[in-house]
């Protein structure tokens, strides 16, 4: 077993592209493609990235955003 992170360039983007076409096709979904992430991060200015668990056959995946958590609305509320 092995643990990765991809982000949404270069040989990253095309592994990335290679875990998602691995995935059954009921398990297939927009959210977890790179161009999904690209498009956030050009809007938002944010690094997307894949987290990646597992082996060949057996895996976990997870896009997930970078991002300072002190911009988040209900932290600024509460001045943390």
């Amino acid at each position: 077993m092995q643990f990765q992170i991809f982000n949404t360039h270069d040989e990253d983007y095309l592994e990335w592209w290679k875990i998602f076409n691995k995935l059954d096709d009921k398990f297939k979904d927009i959210h977890f493609i790179p161009e999904y992430s690209k498009i956030y991060e050009e809007t938002y200015k944010y690094q997307a990235f894949l987290a990646y668990y597992g082996d060949e056959d057996n895996f976990i995946i997870q896009p997930f955003i970078r991002r300072p958590l002190n911009e988040l609305d209900f932290l600024k509320k509460n001045n943390i």
